[in-house]
């Protein structure tokens, strides 16, 4: 399989060997989320038991990329028959979901009976500078992670941060997006030798138009929704007569469409007027028009997967729609039988009933894991 390149490893770091001759791989990865990656291989492959060990890693190489594909560790492992046609199916999820497993402490450097010294942490200063100051900060109170994870140099990009971030016992992830994506910047963590590389980048522009007409485009489908919301008010500290309100508007949202939407955030963690603006800003950018686009590009002698990467900023041509955004998710299979292919997908497409149902109950749980942590 000259294509992909993948390479297993223990739970320490250490080398195992190449597995050769799979049966297909299929990576889902995408624009800060933690991608999956499936591997099947026979059964009585060589090395089924390095992989089938507890702890287990994979690194999935793309030829062209600078770093991994995908790197993590093995969290699903399954088989089926019958004998003689076995085959075993191993699920690696992505390394940047070091994001979601670690929490972020109010007080990082006290101990657990100290927490209660400050309500929040609050991290403030340009984007790439608060990414990695709460992720290194957390990373260091456990001994175990702190060896083995490493931080490219800050070079200070992505916009600041009005207000900062505030965490309190919070997920990362979930308090530094959308954030950290509105200040202009993706974030990844990868498997360096023996040990996990944090950093951040600024998305590219691809200067090329993707179309059928350039040989670049097999298929296409999309589809838009209009905003969920045009204007915000977030409730902040105090009660009854005594609570603060502060109101947001995207008059520009309005004019375009017509319409107006209204809705109410519940921002008692806000101490401060600007705090309240922020999460109202949230609010609002949360709620913005959706468009999706889901393609499956025909690779040529000029482009491919490599040249337009995840996180990329990428503009395409497809029934006579033209739409810019961020390339937020891309699916790369091979199989043995058919090789190689990509389909990326292009913005958000949440303007179907299930999408709607489920960023309902994401937005639903976010607000009562706020309201258990106070």
């Amino acid at each position: 399989m000259s294509e992909l390149k993948i390479t297993i490893y223990d739970k320490n770091f250490n080398r195992k060997g190449w597995l050769g001759a799979p049966e297909s791989v299929t990576a889902d990865i995408g624009f800060n989320i933690v991608g999956t990656a499936q591997v099947v291989f026979r059964a009585d492959h060589l090395r089924r038991d390095d992989i089938t060990t507890d702890g287990a890693r994979m690194v999935i190489e793309y030829p062209g990329l600078s770093y991994p594909l995908i790197s993590g560790p093995v969290r699903f492992k399954g088989g089926k028959g019958p004998k003689g046609q076995a085959t075993i199916t191993a699920t690696i999820e992505d390394d940047l979901r070091i994001l979601w497993r670690l929490r972020g402490w109010q007080v990082p450097t006290a101990a657990i009976s100290n927490q209660g010294t400050s309500e929040y942490r609050t991290y403030t200063g340009n984007a790439e500078t608060i990414v990695k100051t709460m992720v290194s900060e957390n990373v260091a109170r456990i001994p175990s992670e702190a060896a083995r994870v490493s931080f490219a140099p800050n070079l200070n990009r992505g916009a600041v941060i009005p207000s900062g971030v505030k965490i309190r016992m919070h997920p990362l992830a979930e308090r530094l997006f959308p954030a950290v994506e509105q200040a202009g910047l993706g974030v990844r963590c990868y498997q360096s030798g023996a040990g996990l590389v944090l950093d951040v980048y600024e998305p590219r522009v691809y200067p090329k138009i993707l179309s059928e007409e350039s040989g670049t485009l097999a298929s296409w489908e999309w589809n838009q929704s209009s905003p969920d919301v045009t204007r915000v008010v977030g409730g902040g500290r105090g009660e009854g007569t005594a609570r603060v309100f502060r109101s947001a508007i995207d008059a520009a949202l309005e004019s375009q469409y017509g319409d107006v939407i209204e809705t109410f955030m519940d921002a008692r963690n806000g101490e401060t007027n600007a705090e309240i603006d922020q999460s109202n800003s949230e609010v609002l950018f949360e709620g913005k028009p959706k468009s999706g686009l889901s393609l499956e590009l025909s690779e040529t002698p000029y482009f491919r997967y490599g040249t337009v990467v995840v996180g990329d900023k990428v503009t395409i041509e497809a029934g006579g729609l033209q739409i810019t955004d961020v390339l937020r998710t891309a699916t790369i299979t091979w199989t043995k039988d058919d090789g190689l292919s990509v389909k990326p997908g292009v913005g958000k497409i949440e303007n179907s009933t299930e999408s709607r149902i489920n960023q309902a109950i994401k937005t639903l749980m976010r607000g009562l894991k706020v309201q258990k942590v106070r």
